[in-house]
């Protein structure tokens, strides 16, 4: 389990009450009303406290009027917290209207790291990145803010952003570094540290060959603006070319008719096949499809999803996933902002390794407790966690050929 913030070495339960009281108001600071915060079991695990301790301070924030239960539903945020814009040290938070469950894990880790960082984040929610995203700056400049942040965009909007980054002068940190935007600011990688795409790509299709499958299959949306998506595909297609491996490659819309005709053209597959999914969304969408036809992982195919959304833990089964390090890259767009504000050059580290989630969905969670599955030595950092359905993931050693 992640943690959505931490409580940090505590002495008294009193003082953790606290703690977690204004952890949790810092986190609604950062969503909109409405939003849904995690439950009182998740808190309560990530933070390594009793659940009764997480529900006296959520009740104090229900009294306040911050945050609202509903019975059945989980616990939302009722309104905006006006504490979070009385810090000192204040960071714009410009957050699309369009934000999927990747982006709200994000923007919880953003959260979580900026309270670390004594940081207040003003967020603000919009619609596209034309002029009202250019107001919004405007406005965050006039509150004092040193700079803001774009934790995540569609990719639809790729130009747009592109647009109001060359366009303003207030120092504005986001996920992608256009050229010409920032390189000054931020030290060279060093290439043999960083876990690039390819090799994610390369180590689940290596996995999902050692746990059955004999034909792998790519799934992800058709958005011919996603650069990210493009080099997935670019990714897995030569991995696939290369070693003759019979494989297929499908963007669907987003509607769920043209999932199920997917899923009816690969269930007529004579072995499980091995699906490589864009995001735990896709993957739990055609989960859904295949369950229409009778059909379930692993028995029927394997499926390995991206992000380790919530749903992926709580599907049926659940998800195979590979996580991504979000308290990292909250910490990254946040050092990248103050370099910016402060015109410091900054050494940006990269991710050494990134945790793939074992569950039910791919067949191989036996596999990886007895030891039988083996990561070869060119690509050795995609680590492995085994994970029961409603428990914390266990560590598990995979050995190396």
């Amino acid at each position: 389990m992640r943690c959505f913030f931490t409580v940090g070495m505590l002495k008294t339960k009193a003082l953790k009450h606290e703690r977690i009281e204004e952890g949790v108001k810092r986190l609604a600071a950062t969503l909109p009303v409405g939003a849904r915060l995690p439950s009182e079991r998740d808190l309560a695990q990530s933070m390594g406290v009793n659940f009764l301790t997480v529900r006296k301070a959520l009740q104090r924030l229900v009294d306040e009027g911050i945050i609202i239960r509903k019975a059945g539903s989980g616990t939302f945020v009722a309104k905006p917290c006006a504490d979070a814009a009385m810090g000192v040290n204040k960071v714009g938070l410009l957050m699309s209207s369009k934000s999927d469950a990747y982006s709200y894990r994000l923007m919880q880790s953003i959260s979580n790291v900026a309270s670390g960082m004594d940081l207040t984040m003003v967020p603000s929610w919009v619609d596209d990145y034309g002029n009202t995203a250019k107001s919004e700056l405007s406005r965050f400049e006039e509150m004092g803010c040193l700079a803001a942040v774009i934790p995540w965009f569609p990719p639809s909007s790729i130009y747009d952003v592109e647009d109001l980054v060359e366009s303003t002068s207030f120092p504005l940190s986001h996920p992608q570094l256009y050229p010409g935007f920032g390189t000054a600011l931020v030290l060279p990688r060093t290439p043999q540290s960083a876990l690039s795409l390819r090799q994610i790509i390369e180590s689940i299709c290596q996995y999902l060959l050692q746990v059955g499958a004999t034909k792998l299959a790519l799934l992800g949306p058709k958005d011919p603006e996603n650069g990210f998506l493009e080099n997935k595909v670019g990714a897995f297609s030569f991995y696939c070319a290369t070693r003759g491996i019979p494989s297929v490659c499908q963007l669907v819309d987003s509607d769920a008719a043209s999932m199920d005709r997917l899923a009816e053209e690969w269930a007529k597959e004579a072995s499980p096949i091995g699906i490589i999914s864009y995001d735990d969304e896709h993957a739990l969408r055609f989960m859904t499809s295949m369950h229409k036809l009778g059909l379930s992982a692993p028995k029927d195919y394997r499926i390995i999803g991206n992000n380790d959304t919530e749903g992926s833990r709580y599907s049926d089964p659940p998800l195979t996933t590979v996580a991504q390090d979000f308290d990292f890259i909250a910490t990254r767009m946040l050092r990248g902002a103050l370099a910016l504000a402060l015109r410091t050059p900054v050494q940006q580290g990269e991710i050494e390794s990134l945790p793939l989630v074992v569950r039910e969905s791919c067949g191989g969670a036996g596999m990886v407790a007895s030891g039988q599955i083996k990561i070869p030595r060119l690509i050795p950092r995609l680590s492995a966690k085994l994970s029961e359905k409603f428990g914390k993931p266990q560590e598990v050693s995979i050995p190396v050929e």
